[in-house]
């Protein structure tokens, strides 16, 4: 059945050993010593200096400054050149009447969109779904 009741009480002890407790107190007299010593802020360099392969190329990079300046400015050129061509009764023959048509009613959504938003009454719908069928397949 059960154990029968008794007095059985164990007592154990443990010590730590001299060395640990040598070295304890060492460690709390060397914090007890540097809590009394003031703050000294590190006044050295912070920053490691350049290398001279980093000063090697941060002075490629500064020789380097205007380089492609002649090259911008040619392409600049070339275009300007090329624009003199185009007349607005050239843009009128390329220019689809299709484009027009849904160009105008874009820009007039977009018109109406912002008078409603000035006035306080912001649309309801979608702008692009105010694009009425018959401006855009007609």
């Amino acid at each position: 059945m059960g154990g029968g009741k008794g007095n059985n009480k164990t007592k154990s002890t443990f010590k730590l050993p001299p060395e640990f407790i040598k070295a304890y107190n060492e460690s709390l007299g060397l914090a007890r010593e540097a809590i009394q010593k003031p703050y000294t802020p590190y006044t050295g360099q912070l920053v490691a200096g350049l290398t001279p392969g980093q000063q090697q190329g941060i002075a490629n990079i500064q020789a380097a400054q205007g380089m492609a300046l002649p090259f911008i400015q040619e392409g600049a050129g070339l275009t300007r050149e090329a624009a003199r061509g185009i007349t607005p009764e050239l843009y009128q023959r390329f220019y689809s009447p299709y484009v027009r048509d849904v160009a105008s009613a874009t820009q007039a959504n977009l018109l109406e969109s912002a008078a409603q938003q000035r006035s306080g009454r912001a649309p309801h719908r979608p702008i692009f779904l105010r694009v009425p069928p018959s401006s855009v397949l007609a």
